[in-house]
């Protein structure tokens, strides 16, 4: 297992307000059904037959993965991406974004009294828009994130402490607090002692390659 230093906390205090797009995803499309059957959902976008050399090219590219600590295999799982070569179909996406958020959690981890939480939302982007929305592959929902789960239940006499995987060296990392599901985003200092109500802890990463990352956590009082 990796080893894992406390990260710094040298930040200046600001406000900024809550990002208020809502992520929508559809099921895949259903014929409507008759009065005596109904049809089968579509295939998932793997198992389409054009998708069958992506997926194949990915999949051998994959058996080359060895890595364990999180910031190599990380890097191994992107370069099978690369040679299994281009998407244009989306055929790998998904299992691509599967992957890559595990190894993401692996490397920042949030602990409530030394237990683990496990993030909410973890989203990918180039760059970070206004009111730090991630706009990546993925949409970023943080504002409507607590309408989709309860979160992690906490005290007030609660301790977070932010964690970063030792061979992990972001350009910088940021931490903010989000008191109320349509409040402000407010700059903190870890580590926190928890002030109910509090909704969400945010951290946006910057990568060496200009790259953003922004990982979302859930909290709520007891």
């Amino acid at each position: 297992m990796s080893a894992h230093w406390l990260l710094p906390t040298r930040l200046a205090a600001t406000t900024l307000a809550a990002v208020v797009m809502c992520a929508c995803t559809s099921d895949p499309e259903r014929q409507h059904p008759t009065s005596t059957s109904t049809a089968p959902a579509a295939p998932a976008k793997g198992d389409r037959p054009e998708c069958a050399d992506i997926v194949g090219r990915f999949s051998r590219a994959l058996s080359k993965v060895r890595s364990e600590p999180p910031v190599e295999r990380l890097a191994e799982i992107r370069a099978a991406a690369v040679e299994a070569g281009e998407d244009p179909a989306g055929c790998i996406a998904e299992r691509l974004d599967t992957m890559v958020i595990e190894q993401r959690r692996r490397l920042v981890r949030l602990s409530l009294d030394g237990q683990e939480a496990a993030p909410a939302a973890i989203y990918e982007c180039p760059e970070l828009g206004p009111n730090f929305r991630c706009a990546g592959a993925r949409a970023d929902d943080t504002a409507h994130l607590g309408e989709l789960t309860s979160g992690s239940a906490v005290s007030d006499s609660g301790t977070v402490r932010m964690e970063i995987a030792a061979d992990y060296k972001p350009t910088a990392t940021t931490f903010y607090l989000l008191k109320t599901p349509g409040g402000s985003l407010e700059v903190a200092e870890l580590p926190l002692k928890l002030t109910p109500p509090l909704y969400a802890v945010v951290v946006i990463v910057k990568e060496d390659d200009g790259g953003h990352v922004k990982y979302v956590w859930l909290l709520r009082a007891r």
